[in-house]
């Protein structure tokens, strides 16, 4: 750790401390002494400090960090708004031929042949049947199911020579026309060079 660092952490600690120190005295006496429409906006008023507060050391501490071990905040969250994008193209559809666009937008993206595990079991082919009437009908369109992106939180799990390797789960939530409505998470494994490239990319749905 440079000694910049070293610095810059017990100056953080200390303002911290402080901010809790306040923070618990204010909730004791405020009991007694304010109502709790003045406790609130306390409460407030100290979260913003401690927000603060770590985004200053944050920040002071992201260029040493960058040289000695290779992390670059930056770089991540470069990667994450191409990530988050891509992951919004890809998990928001609402009927059959928005899923195929979205499909073919995950193939496209990230250089996936026909028979790559992310097309056949994560988010296979939609097939379509005839029904009685003749009409070509499908499990997506027939039960009115759509999904929808919401946020991503990455992990960087590996730097080699530029190239990072994440762990993400992307929160999605889902619809049918009778009303049900549901949350997931999915993990996502993938790997971005310095331009940005994404690549190396699979999939799994996790368990809430």
């Amino acid at each position: 750790m440079s000694n910049r660092v070293k610095k810059i952490i017990p100056w953080v600690l200390s303002v911290l401390l402080f901010v809790f120190g306040i923070f618990f005295y204010a909730r004791v006496t405020s009991q007694a002494q304010n109502t709790e429409r003045s406790e609130q906006a306390r409460i407030s008023e100290l979260r913003d400090k401690i927000s603060a507060a770590k985004n200053d050391v944050e920040n002071k501490a992201s260029e040493p960090v960058k040289n000695t071990i290779g992390y670059d905040a930056q770089r991540v969250a470069k990667d994450d708004a191409t990530m988050g994008r891509l992951a919004k193209s890809i998990f928001t559809w609402d009927d059959s031929e928005s899923y195929n666009k979205a499909r073919n937008t995950a193939k496209e993206s990230f250089g996936f042949s026909d028979d790559n595990a992310f097309l056949t079991k994560f988010m296979p082919e939609v097939k379509s049947v005839e029904n009685r009437d003749g009409k070509k009908i499908n499990d997506i369109d027939a039960n009115g199911a759509n999904m929808s992106y919401e946020s991503l939180s990455s992990y960087v799990t590996r730097i080699s020579s530029g190239t990072y390797s994440y762990a993400t789960i992307v929160k999605v939530t889902g619809a049918n026309s009778n009303g049900a409505e549901s949350e997931g998470s999915i993990m996502l494994f993938y790997e971005t060079d310095a331009n940005g490239n994404v690549s190396h990319v699979s999939a799994q749905t996790l368990s809430e």
